[in-house]
């Protein structure tokens, strides 16, 4: 199945000092337990560029592809790791965080806020050994039409641009559907100094408002203040 012209992309890796492998299996339980939806953290709101891609005509997509290059040292070994708390739409109405999701990121000292992409699959996530390819040198910015940064990690974007010099192909691994209301704005983090320690190992299998929750985040210690 061919990508559409208007769709969003967005490049993965290690993230918080989980593995790909670990990222997929713990989103792919978040997806089952929601019956369906499942948030995955992105670094940038694409919340501003939604309108191009939701007067595109078709269902939003999403397409997930591994980053080419190594995981950094700060991806693999984060000093401190923040789990998200609540969350808003991107025009500042509360959003209540599905029951089994739990969203974390490298924690970098001042950091307020993280952004979400509400995703919706009714297939397992699986990393595709078949899938689409996406060619770097042809995306623009859906709302801009300027190009596409290599550190621009998530975006929504366009295909047939022709950008001499930057042709890069990228598979696509996965792929599902963005649901309302597209982007979560995430606030009122927990900071973990110690990322191996259990309650974190505890609160990613049981979700943030899972079953066995309210133990797991009674163990973890509130360290902004």
């Amino acid at each position: 199945m061919s990508l559409p012209e208007v769709f969003v992309w967005t490049r993965f890796g290690t993230e918080a000092g989980q593995s790909i492998e670990d990222i997929i299996e713990r989103k792919e339980r978040e997806r089952r337990e929601n019956n369906g939806v499942f948030l995955w953290g992105i670094g940038n709101n694409i919340a501003p560029s939604l309108p191009a891609l939701l007067s595109a005509g078709h269902k939003p997509l999403v397409a997930f592809s591994p980053i080419k290059s190594k995981p950094r040292l700060v991806d693999e070994n984060p000093g401190q790791i923040a789990v998200w708390r609540q969350a808003t739409t991107p025009g500042g109405v509360r959003y209540e965080l599905p029951s089994a999701s739990l969203v974390t990121s490298r924690y970098v000292q001042g950091k307020s806020k993280h952004f979400a992409l509400v995703c919706r699959s009714d297939h397992p996530l699986t990393i595709s050994s078949v899938c689409d390819t996406v060619d770097f040198g042809s995306l623009v910015n859906a709302k801009s039409g300027a190009g596409i940064g290599f550190s621009q990690v998530t975006a929504v974007v366009k295909s047939g641009g022709s950008l001499t010099g930057q042709e890069r192909h990228y598979d696509v691994a996965i792929r599902c559907e963005l649901a309302a209301p597209y982007v979560a704005v995430l606030r009122d983090p927990i900071v973990i100094s110690d990322p191996k320690e259990k309650s974190l190992k505890d609160a990613y299998r049981a979700g943030w408002h899972g079953e066995g929750a309210e133990d797991v985040t009674g163990q973890l210690t509130l360290q902004l203040g």
